[in-house]
């Protein structure tokens, strides 16, 4: 049983990365079937899902990208 905290305790940025993706994907597939389910055409969702994304990601690509950490 030690051996196996000392691998979560020194593993745990990984486990947390992997339980985001999980819950970021459980939450994205909930979200679209309510959306298509409500009668949003399916690429009309795929279309604000891109867009939306890139709003978000493209400040940090920018400032991350012209100065580097």
């Amino acid at each position: 049983m030690k051996r196996c905290v000392e691998f979560m305790k020194s593993n745990l940025p990984y486990i947390y990365m992997i339980l985001c993706n999980i819950l970021v994907g459980a939450g994205t597939v909930l979200f679209s079937k309510v959306a298509i389910a409500n009668g949003m055409n399916p690429y009309v969702f795929g279309a604000y899902r891109q867009a939306f994304a890139t709003l978000a990601l493209a400040p940090f690509a920018f400032f991350l990208e012209r100065f580097p950490l």
